[in-house]
């Protein structure tokens, strides 16, 4: 039965205004390392599974014009932005 009541306990508790926002913000603050540590995965896999066709990638990409390479970074910049837009 005591773990009856402790529900009942969690659920009624009621937090401060300023509980609430320092929650929130140590959440948005997980969340956004958790973005950059994904990020950071994402980024180390393709070298570290495939390193000679990532040489031959950036070697190729450093070929390219500089309008060339903004242009693909502004366009992975919206498509990032559309992603978090539709997730909202």
């Amino acid at each position: 039965m005591s773990w009856l009541f402790s529900i009942r306990y969690l659920f009624s508790y009621k937090l401060t205004e300023h509980q609430l926002t320092s929650l929130r913000e140590k959440k948005m603050i997980e969340t956004l390392f958790m973005a950059l540590a994904l990020a950071l995965i994402i980024e180390g896999l393709i070298p570290a599974l495939f390193p000679n066709k990532w040489r031959n990638y950036v070697l190729k990409l450093a070929e390219e014009s500089t309008s060339s390479i903004r242009n693909i970074g502004v366009s992975l910049i919206i498509f990032g932005a559309f992603i978090l837009w539709l997730l909202q």
